[in-house]
C-alpha cells in the first residue's frame, strides 16, 4: 500500500523489512514543512509555527524554515500533556497592582492603606526608605484615581455592546 503525504512523494507502508523483521512504516520518517505538518495535525499553518516557536510542538528550525518529523508529531500526539511550568513569582508591586482593581469600590481601602503605611514606617528597624514611601503613596493615589474615573456601571463602558 502506498501513501502520499502533502509535500512528499508516494511512500510504501510496508511494516516488515526485507529481512523479515518488523520496522516502522517509512511515512513516519517523512520530513514535513509547516503546511504539511498543519495538514497532518488538522490545524492551521500559523498554529503549527506558533506552537513550534514556543517549544510546545517538536520541530527544528533550519535558517528561517521549520521542519517536522512525522514520527515526532505522532509521538507528541500520543504523549500525556506536560504540566505547565510554574510561573515566576510576581513582585510585590505586581501583586498589589493585580488586586488594586478589586479594591476600587472598597470604602475602607484608604484607611487600611494608610495604616499599613504607618505600621511599616514605625516597625522598620532602620530609616524609612523614601522610595518605598513614595511608591506606597502612588499606589494609594492610583486607587483613589481609579474610583473617580471608573464608570458607575462597567457594562456601559463596553464598546462591543
Amino acid at each position: 500500500m502506498n501513501l502520499a503525504l502533502p509535500g512528499t512523494g508516494p511512500i510504501n507502508l510496508s511494516l516488515t523489512s526485507q529481512s523479515g523483521g518488523s520496522e516502522l512504516p517509512a511515512f513516519l520518517f517523512a520530513v514535513l514543512d509547516p503546511k504539511a505538518a498543519a495538514d497532518y495535525l488538522h490545524v492551521s499553518e500559523p498554529t503549527v509555527i506558533e506552537e513550534a516557536e514556543k517549544g510546545r510542538l517538536p520541530g527544528r528550525k533550519i535558517g528561517s524554515d521549520w521542519r517536522f518529523l512525522t514520527l515526532a508529531l505522532a509521538d507528541w500526539l500520543r504523549a500525556e500533556p506536560q504540566p505547565k511550568p510554574e510561573a515566576k513569582p510576581a513582585s510585590s508591586k505586581e501583586r498589589m497592582l493585580a488586586v488594586a482593581g478589586a479594591w476600587k469600590d472598597d470604602p475602607t481601602v484608604d484607611a487600611m492603606m494608610e495604616e499599613i503605611h504607618r505600621n511599616r514606617k514605625a516597625n522598620s528597624g532602620k530609616q524609612w526608605d523614601e522610595e518605598v514611601s513614595h511608591e506606597a503613596e502612588q499606589f494609594i493615589k492610583q486607587i483613589r484615581d481609579s474610583r473617580q474615573t471608573a464608570p458607575a456601571n462597567p457594562v456601559d463602558s463596553d464598546p462591543t455592546t
